[in-house]
């Protein structure tokens, strides 16, 4: 298991603090876990990108809070963690699905 990332306080948009070393923690966090999961591919290089990376994130997990925020002690900072730790399984591909006549 790797270790937990941990920030003094909010990154990302919607009156984050932004403090300089916890925003590089979320950034790299979300580019680690990879667009397969609702991730990056490449750091964002402005908190505005920061919190829409964020929001795609909080989307694609279905998670209650959509605000484009990570909270010290919030649900999107523990799936995270969740994933970045082994503890989420990765999303399934879609099964292929036939659309034709059934007989």
């Amino acid at each position: 298991m790797g270790e937990l990332i941990k920030i003094q306080d909010s990154v990302g948009i919607n009156r984050a603090a932004n403090l300089p070393f916890d925003v590089p923690k979320i950034a790299t966090a979300l580019v680690a876990i990879g667009p397969d999961r609702g991730g990056v591919s490449a750091i964002p290089l402005s908190i505005s990108a920061l919190g829409e990376a964020i929001k795609q994130f909080q989307t694609f997990q279905k998670l209650p809070a959509r605000d484009g925020r990570v909270d010290k002690n919030g649900k999107t900072l523990k799936r995270i963690n969740e994933i970045l730790n082994g503890v989420v399984p990765p999303v399934p591909p879609l099964p292929n699905i036939r659309t034709g006549n059934v007989r």
